[in-house]
């Protein structure tokens, strides 16, 4: 992804945030759809004409339990002023087609809310819970117990844990990205106002950021 307007920006960091947050699992996040395979999607933007929808957002059901649908589609709205928050919000909706639930700790990436900071996959068991109406929390029995019980008692859930024997532990990127400067030409003689062109690669789809002091914005990422 190449950045170059605010939101773009905005999107880059959101996806490091992701990557981050996945950083443990054998997940991998990306912008570019897969060709084939099994991959699971997120939509992420408003509704058209719907200034407050009262949701943050939405996942299909009912719930996956061991994500053996595989292939969902889940939404996020941008229900939140920052990055990190948005990508929470990604994290909760897409853990939703995986077969998590909503729990009642606002340090986890499961809690119902955009309540709380830095949420993280905690791994410990933590009760299962359902949204009020008045926007408390009240416990309740779990959709996906079978998958629960592997490392909790029954109505609770451990993110951290599920999310690794679904996916496995993160897999090593050993693949160096590669970086070639395409102009000027080697060995050229150069002096003045040059043209600078470098071409990166890497198989991990980066986004690459850039600033540019020239007043025409001159500086090209290709």
């Amino acid at each position: 992804l190449h950045v170059r307007s605010r939101r773009q920006r905005q999107m880059c960091i959101r996806d490091r945030i992701l990557r981050t947050r996945l950083g443990d699992f054998g997940v991998t996040t990306t912008d570019t759809r897969p060709g084939s395979g099994d991959y699971d999607m997120e939509m992420v933007g408003n509704w058209s004409g719907v200034d407050n929808p009262g949701f943050a957002g939405v996942a299909p059901g009912p719930l996956d339990c061991f994500d053996n649908r595989g292939g969902e589609v889940s939404f996020t709205l941008e229900a939140s002023g920052t990055s990190d928050g948005i990508a929470e919000i990604v994290l909760q909706e897409i853990a939703h087609t995986w077969g998590l639930e909503h729990i009642d700790d606002q340090g986890d990436l499961l809690y119902p809310t955009t309540e709380g900071q830095n949420k993280i996959f905690k791994d410990e068991c933590l009760q299962i819970v359902v949204l009020n109406e008045n926007g408390s929390v009240s416990p309740t029995g779990a959709s996906c117990n079978q998958q629960h019980t592997m490392f909790c008692n029954s109505n609770n859930q451990n993110s951290y844990r599920e999310l690794l024997m679904l996916f496995g532990p993160a897999v090593p990127d050993t693949i160096a990205p590669t970086v070639e400067i395409l102009e000027p030409a080697d060995g050229a003689t150069i002096g003045g106002d040059v043209n600078l062109r470098v071409l990166f690669e890497d198989n991990q789809s980066p986004c690459l950021l850039y600033t540019s002091d020239a007043a025409d914005d001159s500086l090209r990422v290709d």
